[in-house]
């Protein structure tokens, strides 16, 4: 096992991973997914469980391992926050000066935290750490040998790797990585629309290089209920809670991107280089067709 001491040297002493576990009836796969956080090589860590008013097991599932397990902390939303209000609010509770967010249904290898924390260690310029993903379906079986985002995280200049992101981010499989919580806790509430995570992924993209680990020790899980499947106003009550303006996603991705942009520490030059890499992004139809075509194929699999 890797204990405290592994990291102590570089971090002061504090290498602690919060861990932010938003869940909505998530009773067929939470178990898998807690338990192989909880198996990480990296045991300075603490999972927090936020509920937004599961019907199901849920709860049970997880007082169970609130029980059995110290480094677990579960918590029941009054009322339902949607999706992205849930997110929020697992990184209210977040301590440590590690953060990373996790899905309910999604599955990580022994080694997961430790190799991605070294990286955050190794070097204060990286703002996110994450590794490469294989595809599994609702039974654990890998059904897609790797997911490579196909972005370049370690360019040096913040408005470039801006860009780099914009244009070539598909799957978003970065925003389960693993950062820092001071970064994090700039980013304003997450926008209630689909791909809001995207925006999330473009503020950070704007503070600090991202470092992937080749190996693929992130199992992404596709099955028949994932919100991905989602769409219209049914999206959109899962997004935000409850039924929300009908407004393009992207027209709120776009406002997102350029917040994210604003908010920077870029020179006014290099926002409206960025502001322009936006449009860029929307207008290169040799690109558009290309994430398109990872789409459709992200898609496929979730339904197959």
């Amino acid at each position: 096992m890797t204990s405290k001491s592994a990291f102590s040297a570089a971090t002061g002493g504090d290498d602690h991973v919060s861990i932010g576990l938003p869940v909505y009836n998530g009773e067929e796969y939470l178990a898998e997914s807690v338990q192989s956080l909880l198996d990480q090589t990296h045991e300075n860590l603490s999972i927090h469980i936020s509920d937004n008013c599961s019907t199901d097991a849920t709860e049970e599932i997880s007082r169970a391992f609130v029980a059995a397990d110290s480094r677990v902390t579960y918590h029941r939303n009054a009322e339902n926050l949607g999706a992205t209000g849930n997110w929020d609010r697992v990184r209210e509770v977040a301590t440590g000066p590690y953060f990373k967010w996790a899905a309910h249904d999604d599955v990580h290898e022994p080694k997961w935290v430790e190799l991605c924390l070294q990286r955050l260690v190794e070097d204060p310029r990286v703002a996110l750490a994450y590794t490469n993903a294989k595809v599994i379906d609702q039974h654990s079986t890998v059904v897609d040998v790797s997911i490579d985002e196909g972005i370049d995280g370690a360019i040096d200049d913040d408005r470039l790797r801006f860009r780099n992101f914009l244009l070539n981010e598909i799957w978003c499989v970065p925003v389960f990585g693993l950062t820092r919580l001071d970064l994090v806790q700039r980013i304003p509430p997450i926008g209630k629309y689909y791909g809001s995570d995207k925006a999330v992924l473009a503020e950070l993209a704007l503070m600090g290089r991202f470092a992937k680990v080749e190996d693929p020790l992130f199992l992404r899980r596709f099955h028949p209920t994932n919100s991905s499947q989602l769409q219209g106003s049914e999206a959109r009550r899962f997004q935000g809670g409850a039924p929300s303006l009908a407004i393009p996603p992207q027209v709120r991705i776009f406002g997102g991107y350029s917040g994210a942009v604003l908010r920077s520490h870029l020179s006014p030059v290099d926002k409206v280089k960025a502001m322009a890499a936006i449009v860029e992004m929307v207008t290169d139809r040799e690109k558009s067709a290309w994430r398109e075509a990872h789409r459709v194929r992200l898609n496929e699999l979730g339904q197959a």
